[in-house]
């Protein structure tokens, strides 16, 4: 299959500034937001070691891609298409997004899967990543839900206003901020965060409905929960969860590879399953 590993020697880390999330007259894609890579930047609180990486499904449309960016050796993501096309209604090819950040002591896992278009993903994760460097040095559970309530201002502003089908545009939402082995996690529709190791994997998190123009901060359920250290932590959108045969396998075996090569297990067990959805997942592997 193809594959596409991001040069990480070129700076992508998200600009600030106006325009976060909008669309253009076509409902291109977040203006403000670049693809793949990354390099370690100081950033508006100061954190020197601050890296992040971001991958949009819109830059990734060819069915048996799989694009995977490393931004440490502990943490990567990726996102595919998939093995073959959609078999529902939907409007752009690849409506998945993921985001990862680290300043070394606190990691960030996000991944959206837009319905209706790929434009209430974009807007959720340009917005997460917009905040998430001044953010980054409170309490996971604060800075979870900062990042949530980022996400949902920016869905509001940028759905209404769409053109055609995309004006319902919603997106699914998984959050995870882990910090000296606390988790705090929030889910939003049908994405998901586990805990895996080689023994066993579990969800963590509660769903609600999904990421609307009408979405509030009220429908942010966070959860927070210990995380043993030999544990990673993984977040996927439904593209893994239901074409992966064995998905408990999966996660268990990811639990004990590189993050790199556990986010290409997880995409490629989507695909040995016939995946006909986007796939985006992000890991995070302890040393």
């Amino acid at each position: 299959m193809p594959r596409n590993d991001s040069d990480p020697s070129i700076d992508s880390s998200p600009s600030g500034g106006g325009g976060i999330g909008e669309a253009d007259d076509g409902g291109g894609r977040a203006p403000n937001l670049t693809d793949s890579h990354l390099q370690p930047r100081p950033d508006p609180a100061g954190t020197a070691n601050f890296r992040s990486a971001v991958l949009l499904g819109s830059d990734h449309t060819e069915l048996e891609e799989i694009a995977i960016q490393a931004i440490t050796q502990n943490l990567a993501i990726g996102i595919s298409r998939g093995r073959f096309p959609k078999g529902y209604p939907h409007v752009d090819p690849n409506e998945d997004a993921a985001y990862a950040a680290t300043d070394g002591t606190t990691t960030i896992l996000a991944v959206a899967d837009g319905h209706h278009g790929f434009n209430a993903a974009q807007a959720a994760i340009a917005a997460i990543a917009e905040v998430a460097p001044p953010s980054i040095e409170e309490d996971p559970e604060t800075v979870v839900r900062t990042l949530g309530e980022a996400a949902i201002r920016a869905v509001a502003a940028t759905v209404p206003g769409l053109p055609g089908p995309r004006k319902s545009s919603r997106t699914s939402l998984t959050i995870c901020v882990l910090r000296n082995g606390s988790l705090a996690t929030l889910t939003i529709g049908d994405t998901a965060c586990f805990l895996a190791t080689r023994r066993r994997a579990r969800q963590i998190g509660t769903t609600t409905d999904f990421l609307g123009p009408n979405t509030t901060a009220e429908a942010l359920l966070l959860e927070t929960t210990v995380v043993q250290p030999e544990a990673a932590v993984v977040v996927t959108t439904d593209g893994f969860l239901d074409f992966a045969s064995g998905v408990e396998g999966t996660l268990r075996t990811t639990s004990n590879l590189s993050a790199n090569e556990g986010v290409e297990e997880l995409l490629s067990a989507a695909f040995s399953g016939g995946a006909g959805d986007n796939i985006a997942a992000a890991v995070f592997r302890p040393t």
